[in-house]
């Protein structure tokens, strides 16, 4: 969406930060139910680690709700905060408003970025070339990512 240009790619930040935000609500609540499962689970996804987990505990611990904008361009994943925040009881409500605002900022970047990117590409590029060519780096910036990110 975001290589049809800027403005599309500001509508997907949107979104993609209401996506994150639905998904950040739900591991809250789990975390704040059922904190020990709920930590358990995440710590099997692959590329997390028990330090990864301690450190952002820590970061919340001692900054509260900026921690949330600090993961967000960390690199370290965005449930992990979440499912803290629930088991630390960090208000709900700002939980979700520091989330909505910290996500929305991450993606409005990376929106503002795809968008000038495919701007930049010849317009004689077919879309769909447009689009395989940025899954591919995509796949290339994630190979890169799980190989230099700490688990």
């Amino acid at each position: 969406m975001a290589l049809r240009g800027v403005r599309d790619g500001l509508r997907a930040a949107v979104w993609a930060s209401v996506g994150a935000l639905l998904g950040g609500a739900g591991m809250y609540l789990w975390g704040s139910q059922h904190p020990a499962w709920a930590l358990s689970v995440v710590e099997r996804i692959p590329n997390i680690s028990i330090p990864m987990m301690h450190q952002v505990q820590d970061q919340l611990l001692q900054r509260g709700y900026l921690a949330l904008w600090i993961g967000a361009f960390s690199g370290k994943p965005y449930k992990i905060y979440a499912t803290y925040a629930g088991q630390l009881h960090l208000s709900f409500f700002l939980f979700l408003w520091m989330s909505f605002w910290a996500r929305l900022t991450r993606f409005t970047l990376l929106g503002l970025f795809v968008g000038a990117a495919g701007r930049l590409l010849p317009q004689k590029i077919p879309f769909r070339t447009k689009v395989a060519l940025w899954a591919i780096a995509w796949m290339l910036f994630y190979i890169w990512y799980f190989r230099v990110m700490p688990e």
